[in-house]
C-alpha cells in the first residue's frame, strides 16, 4: 500500500504536468511562440538563426513563448517540456530551451548536459539578468531572445566566455549569506559548548532547522533543473542507445522581470 501512494506521489504530479505542455507546431520549428509576443518578421529572422545553427552544429536551441506555466514552477515545467519535446540530439543531450511566460513575467533556460560543460547554471543566471530582464522590462521581446540566443550559440560552440568582472560581481550576495551564517553557527557553538543546556537545547533545534533549510535550498536552487526540472531529467529523448536515462542530467536557471 505504502508502494502505491509513493508511486501516485512521485509520478501523479509529472503526469498532469505533461497534460499541460503545447503540442510542437506543425511543421516542426525552433522559435514556437504560442503567445503572440513576436511578429511574423522578426520570429522569421530568428527561426532562420537557429535553424541554420542548428543545421551546421547539431546543436538546438528552441525557443517557447506560451501564455503561463502555472500552477508549475518555470524550472520545472522548462526540464519537462524539453524532455517531452527531445529537444537536442538524443545521444549528445545538446539542446537548449529557453522558455518564456508572458502572463506570469517568467523565463528560464534549461541545458542539456551534454552542452553543461560550456553553457553553466551561473551563465545562464546572468544571461537572464544582463540580457532577457532589461530588454523584456522595456517591451523589446525580440531583442532580448536575440541577443541571448546568439551568445547561446558561441557558448555552446566554446567561443564566448562571460567576463569574470561579471562572475566576481554575482559571488557578492551568496559569499556574505555564506558568511553570516558561518559567524550564526560558531556562535552558536560557542554557546553550546559552553554547558548552558536550557539555553543551548533550545538553539541546538534552531540549528538543525538552520541546516534543513539549508539543505532544502540548495536542492530548490538547483532547479533546470537537472535539464532542469527541478529534481527531473532534460535527456531529450526515448532513452538513447547506450544511455541511461535516470543517469542524464543538465542545468540552467529562471528569473522574472
Amino acid at each position: 500500500m505504502k508502494g502505491l501512494v509513493l508511486f501516485f506521489i512521485v509520478v501523479f504530479p509529472n503526469f498532469l504536468l505533461a497534460q499541460n505542455f503545447p503540442e510542437p507546431m506543425d511543421p516542426p520549428r525552433m522559435v514556437n511562440d504560442f503567445a503572440g509576443a513576436l511578429d511574423q518578421q522578426r520570429a522569421g529572422l530568428l527561426e532562420n538563426k537557429l535553424r541554420n545553427y542548428s543545421d551546421s552544429t547539431l546543436n538546438e536551441i528552441t525557443v517557447v513563448i506560451i501564455g503561463s506555466t502555472r500552477p508549475y514552477d518555470i524550472s520545472e515545467y522548462g526540464g519537462e517540456l524539453a524532455d517531452q519535446w527531445q529537444i537536442g540530439k538524443a545521444s549528445k543531450d545538446n539542446g537548449v530551451l529557453l522558455l518564456v511566460a508572458m502572463d506570469d513575467r517568467s523565463v528560464s533556460i534549461s541545458i542539456g548536459y551534454g552542452l553543461e560543460a560550456v553553457i553553466t547554471d551561473a551563465d545562464s543566471r546572468r544571461l537572464i539578468d544582463k540580457y532577457i530582464v532589461p530588454n523584456f522590462k522595456n517591451g523589446q521581446y525580440f531583442r532580448g531572445i536575440d541577443q541571448t540566443t546568439s551568445i547561446l550559440m558561441a557558448m555552446a560552440n566554446g567561443e564566448f566566455k562571460i567576463d569574470p568582472k561579471d562572475q566576481e560581481r554575482s559571488l557578492g550576495k551568496p559569499f556574505l549569506i555564506v558568511v553570516f551564517i558561518i559567524w550564526l553557527l560558531w556562535n552558536l557553538s560557542r554557546v553550546i559548548l559552553r554547558g548552558q543546556k536550557s539555553y543551548g537545547s533550545r538553539h541546538l533545534d534552531a540549528l538543525t532547522y538552520l541546516w534543513m533549510s539549508i539543505g532544502l535550498s540548495s536542492r530548490k536552487g538547483r532547479g533546470f533543473n537537472e535539464f532542469s526540472k527541478g529534481t527531473g531529467v532534460f535527456c531529450n529523448g526515448n532513452n538513447a542507445k547506450g544511455s541511461d536515462r535516470d543517469n542524464l542530467g543538465g542545468g540552467g536557471a529562471s528569473g522574472s522581470w
